[in-house]
């Protein structure tokens, strides 16, 4: 009743088959506000965070720096030449190839950070509390980690990254 089947029954009309009705109703509804939540966050080719929770994550991030005089990072990355392998080995390798840059991504990232795929080819990271170096150092694995081949059916894909790195708050404006 928790979930809101109250709402689906009248007073004085239970009957067994309309309260379980009614329960999968509301079972259905909570189902679909999950599903609808997940959508609104995350993308759903890649499981990472979407452009909009990455945002609000960074603003978070941005104020407790402020406040607590703490530093973060934010590592902007792009896939070198996607458009050319999109149009080689067509759009649904090309988006193998994205869930395969995501995941490792994710794997080089730290339970605290916040990796995103902003759109396209572009992703992000955010790395809080942590300093210039280790910045340096987890922007070289990950360049490292999605360097190594993708194997995607019968095609070994070579994969190459630019990466921008901005601290906070020393190249903030």
């Amino acid at each position: 009743m928790r979930s809101g089947a109250q709402d689906y029954l009248i007073k004085g009309e239970i009957t067994k088959e309309l309260l379980n009705h009614s329960i999968k109703s509301a079972i259905q509804t909570c189902q679909l506000q999950g599903q609808l939540q997940y959508l609104a966050h995350y993308d759903t080719l890649t499981g990472l965070l979407n452009r909009a929770l990455f945002l609000d994550r960074l603003q978070n991030a941005i104020d407790k720096c402020d406040r607590y005089d703490n530093t973060c990072s934010v590592l902007y990355i792009d896939v070198d030449n996607f458009k050319q392998i999109n149009d080689q080995y067509g759009h649904d390798t090309g988006d193998m190839l994205l869930k395969a840059v995501g995941d490792r991504i994710k794997q080089n990232c730290r339970a605290t950070d916040s990796a995103a795929r902003l759109g396209g080819d572009e992703f992000a990271i955010l790395l809080s509390h942590i300093n210039k170096m280790d910045t340096g150092l987890t922007a070289e694995k990950i360049l490292k980690k999605v360097s190594e081949p993708v194997v995607l059916g019968a095609n070994s894909i070579q994969v190459s990254l630019s990466i921008g790195v901005a601290h906070y708050p020393d190249t903030a404006a």
